[in-house]
């Protein structure tokens, strides 16, 4: 588990190897079985976690008492109630297990001990919270400007397995639509699918 989370970090800083791994004894493994919570909406998350395998949904309950799907993360994604986490308040989300997860978490007290006593650790803070940032931002721009066509069509092409593992009423409830709504996409996107299929076949055999 520790390899692997060295192994994301890699993936955009120069690993200080003595560094790094002199900070093992910050983090604990965890794990959550299915159903169970990282983090309760009104509760204070002071954990940041690496999900090393599994799935977690985030979600929030509307003026309307809908259960809303905000974002889910998987093997290699980082998480956590990001503005509980940072300033101190209760969460506005809560965290579910969609199946037995494991994690790698890591306390705020001793996240920010690590950030007061090397730059490197200091450095990928900033470049988690510029990461969160930028997600935080991408998404609500699929939200404002993508129709729930393109977010299915998206979210196939970049994370196919959510597809295969998430219920599909959490699915419909991450692209802002209804279960039935969702059925209907599908099917057209299937037919699409079979059509182009065909039509590339039949090009091919008249050329």
């Amino acid at each position: 588990m520790w390899h692997s989370f060295k192994k994301l970090l890699s993936g955009f800083i120069i690993i200080d190897e003595n560094i790094f791994d002199s900070a093992n004894l910050f983090f604990k493994e965890h794990k959550i079985s299915k159903g169970d919570f990282f983090v309760r909406e009104g509760n204070v998350c002071n954990q940041l976690a690496y999900v090393y395998q599994g799935i977690l949904r985030s979600f929030y309950i509307n003026e309307k008492g809908e259960d809303i799907t905000y974002c889910f993360c998987a093997d290699n994604d980082m998480e956590t109630s990001f503005k509980s986490f940072l300033l101190g308040e209760p969460s506005a989300i809560s965290i579910q297990a969609l199946e037995d997860t494991s994690l790698l978490v890591i306390d705020k007290n001793d996240l920010q001990h690590l950030f007061n006593t090397h730059l490197f650790w200091s450095e990928i803070g900033r470049l988690l919270t510029e990461q969160e940032y930028l997600k935080m931002e991408l998404h609500a721009s699929a939200i404002k400007n993508e129709s729930a066509k393109e977010k299915y069509i998206r979210l196939k092409q970049e994370r196919p397995m959510l597809l295969q593992k998430v219920p599909l009423h959490y699915i419909a409830s991450y692209l802002g639509i209804s279960n039935r709504h969702l059925t209907r996409l599908r099917k057209e996107i299937l037919i699409e699918k079979k059509y182009k299929r065909r039509t590339f076949v039949l090009e091919s055999f008249l050329a």
